[in-house]
């Protein structure tokens, strides 16, 4: 259940500890904003940053942009074998609980549809290198990817060096956001 806040609006804590059908919201997008205005998903060979919505959000006048150095991820996850997904997902939270700029690293899983989701928040591409660097990719990594594929990756924030890495998945790079609440 979501409140609506104006048209279109959702509060984002009511969605908190929900699954969120990115699909969904993707149309919905496209209904409010038309399909020019979306950024375009990128193909694993096509490492390039997506045109999108930071891009928009810079023409518009009268509109500032955030100076937050937060960098967010969601994935999209297909599961194969639940039991030993969450066992191998529970070493990845303590693995991250333990590194520094690690902000936020949520997993959320559907059992019925097999799907998963991760959220992640990191203090600046920084801290998203030491964790691909760390025991979660080179240690747990090779063997979540024995029960899980992901599917695909939304990255949030100025990303920077990280989008002319290797792309292991299609990615969505959103840029910075045109619009956003200042810390209070």
């Amino acid at each position: 259940m979501t409140e609506q806040r104006g048209e279109g609006a959702i509060d984002p804590t009511l969605v908190a500890g929900t699954v969120i059908d990115l699909d969904l919201v993707r149309k919905e997008l496209l209904a409010l904003r038309g399909p020019t205005k979306l950024p375009r998903i990128a193909r694993s060979s096509d490492c390039s940053r997506t045109q999108g919505s930071s891009l928009l959000g810079r023409r518009l006048k009268g509109l500032e942009m955030s100076d937050d150095p937060t960098i967010r991820f969601v994935l999209e996850i297909s599961v194969s074998d639940i039991d030993r997904f969450k066992e191998l997902v529970a070493t990845c939270v303590e693995i991250s609980n333990a590194e520094p700029g690690t902000l936020m690293y949520h997993w959320y899983v559907d059992e019925a549809s097999s799907t998963a989701r991760l959220v992640e928040a990191y203090a600046s591409v920084d801290a998203v290198l030491a964790h691909a660097r760390g025991p979660v990719f080179t240690e747990v990594g090779p063997e979540l990817l024995k029960v899980c594929t992901f599917v695909k990756m939304d990255a949030f924030g100025d990303v920077g060096k990280l989008q002319d890495g290797p792309s292991f998945w299609p990615t969505t790079y959103w840029g910075e956001p045109f619009a956003a609440l200042q810390s209070r």
